[in-house]
């Protein structure tokens, strides 16, 4: 199995790192080589300052995941609680990402209508199911990564759409 496997990770929601282009390979050594030369020929290179703090992430992971995993699963739990209360949603809570898959079908609107209404009438961005294929129609995905008090005041203003509290 090592010899055909190949782990690609980023550093972006591994150690809360978005936008500082970082991430790792792991595969056969002549594997290894192939990525390393197609790599070479799409990007320069991390910035070295990206690359130092890459690396004291890594040495501190368990520090920051143990505290990250902890903060995304309060934000989650607080998110998956206020559906509870919206008629027009309903969400299982997710065990290995800070998003929420929410099935707006109670609502009646499609994902593409229930995501415009939240954008337009709340100022509350999220993405509609149908982005992620057909299956993905009559959910949207709510990101929980933002603090508990900008949450709040999201669900505080999808709560006066009467497009969901029907």
């Amino acid at each position: 199995m090592r010899e055909r496997t190949i782990i690609i990770n980023s550093f972006s929601k591994n150690y809360i790192m978005t936008g500082w282009r970082l991430g790792n390979l792991i595969a056969p050594p002549k594997m290894t080589q192939l990525f390393a030369d197609i790599n070479e020929n799409l990007v320069t290179s991390a910035p070295a300052p990206s690359q130092r703090a890459g690396i004291y992430a890594i040495q501190l992971r368990k520090d920051i995941q143990e505290k990250a995993v902890g903060e995304f699963r309060r934000r989650v739990e607080y998110v998956a609680e206020r559906i509870k209360g919206i008629p027009g949603m309903r969400c299982m809570v997710p065990q290995g990402t800070f998003y929420i898959f929410a099935d707006i079908r109670p609502s009646g609107l499609t994902s593409e209508q229930a995501v415009a209404v939240l954008r337009q009438k709340a100022g509350v961005a999220m993405l509609p199911g149908s982005a992620f294929g057909q299956s993905g129609e009559g959910f949207i995905r709510i990101c929980c990564t933002k603090k508990i008090d900008v949450l709040k005041e999201a669900f505080d203003r999808i709560e006066k759409l009467p497009e969901f509290m029907a």
